[in-house]
């Protein structure tokens, strides 16, 4: 039994850390999916990819985008959300590569960026805070060491590394089927979320927002900012 498990294990390690995306980073690999269902039927089609952070994520909606470029005398584009939450410069490049890597070609690709996300922390780069090694191949990680420790993660490398199918299960299984999890399963961030034909999260901003309502997020993202931009 012991020899099945690390026969197992071995055999599974370099396909899950490289080439399992769907068990890597689930959000990637559906939006993936839905749009290369959508660029099936698309003929000819431009390709609009939008890159960027939550903002990007719940504040660019793909169907009116389609729709101006249409009624500007223009083709009407593909428009396609990769934005994530805490996404900065170092998972935006990395998302644009794996697209590149999958054979997408967007004919225009939107970028929006949060610049405080462009400083530097402690020699590395202040994203690596909070990016989640797990959602990353070990060749991703291998070209973004020297921006900084990214090493925030569920489990240890050498657990992902070694026994991938116990530091991905939670991810594996509800593959099979979400209901073979118990309801009080803590999953990543992404893992539970379906997106839409254009890639959107199903979060929304709200259709009209006050002006208290812009002071007070402005200044809680002020606060929340302060330390890094007095440095």
């Amino acid at each position: 039994m012991a020899l099945t498990f690390g026969v197992v294990q071995v055999a599974y390690s370099p396909l899950i850390v490289e080439w399992d995306q769907k068990a890597i980073d689930p959000l990637y690999a559906d939006r993936l999916a839905r749009l290369q269902a959508r660029l099936s039927t698309a003929g000819n089609a431009p390709l609009l990819i939008v890159l960027g952070s939550s903002k990007a994520a719940v504040g660019i909606v793909g169907a009116p985008l389609e729709a101006h470029f249409a009624a500007a005398g223009g083709r009407q584009p593909v428009a396609f959300n990769f934005a994530c939450g805490g996404c900065g410069p170092v998972m935006e490049t990395i998302t644009l590569q794996r697209l590149l890597r999958d054979g997408i070609r967007p004919a225009l690709v939107v970028i929006e960026t949060f610049p405080a996300l462009l400083a530097d922390e402690n020699g590395g780069v202040v994203e690596a805070r909070w990016t989640v090694a797990d959602r990353l191949t070990l060749a991703e990680l291998t070209r973004i060491a020297p921006l900084g420790p990214f090493d925030r993660a569920a489990h240890p490398p050498w657990m992902r590394r070694l026994v991938p199918t116990y530091a991905y299960r939670t991810r594996l299984v509800r593959r099979l089927g979400a209901s073979w999890l118990p309801a009080n399963v803590d999953t990543p961030v992404g893992n539970d979320v379906t997106v839409n034909a254009w890639g959107e999260l199903p979060y929304r901003l709200p259709a009209e927002i006050s002006d208290a309502q812009r002071r007070l997020d402005t200044e809680n993202r002020r606060v929340e900012y302060t330390w890094l931009c007095r440095r």
